[in-house]
């Protein structure tokens, strides 16, 4: 994996301007941008990111940036299934997922203790589409808005979930649409 790495703008661990990228069982740890995309920056991508299935391989532990803690996406498709991201933080929004634009899966992943001192502990979702699959979201907090996710625009979907014991202690709940379409089921 990719750990203790820092840049001075984007892409504290991967900066990706233009491409695939494919990652198996290999994580991005501790590492921050000032910026955006502490672990991993993309513009104009597609990446897939996948674990195993006992969530033993690929974890994004302690990446921070000003917004997207792990992943920030322009323009780009991301895959993601069977990780566990603990500790991601982001002084904006999204600790793991900034979606500026792009069509974002995210599946069967426990995501812990993530971090905002803005909105969307998890996700912020500025436009694209995102869908969130049979994953757990655990103790994160946004400060103002959105402890799991805020959707400023675009659409997000949250299928098959658990949320226990996130706050946003002087905002609103665990998932704050602003915009765009929101589909819980």
């Amino acid at each position: 994996g990719i750990a203790r790495c820092t840049a001075g703008r984007n892409g504290g661990g991967i900066c990706n301007l233009t491409g695939e990228i494919a990652l198996f069982q290999a994580g991005v740890n501790d590492c921050s941008a000032v910026s955006n995309g502490g672990a991993l920056y993309s513009v104009d991508g597609l990446l897939s990111i996948y674990g195993d299935t006992y969530n033993t391989g690929g974890d994004f532990q302690t990446n921070g940036a000003q917004k997207g803690g792990c992943f920030y996406l322009d323009d780009t498709d991301l895959t993601v299934d069977h990780l566990q991201f603990f500790g991601n933080h982001s002084s904006f929004g999204g600790s793991v997922l900034y979606c500026e634009f792009g069509v974002v899966s995210i599946r069967n992943c426990w995501i812990r203790r993530s971090s905002t001192n803005g909105y969307g502990a998890v996700v912020y979702q500025e436009s694209g589409t995102t869908a969130l699959r049979n994953n757990v979201f655990i103790e994160s907090t946004a400060t103002i808005d959105g402890s799991v996710a805020y959707v400023q625009g675009g659409e997000i979907q949250v299928v098959n979930f658990t949320i226990d014991g996130n706050c946003s202690p002087i905002g609103t709940g665990a998932i704050t649409r602003a915009g765009g379409d929101v589909t819980l089921v």
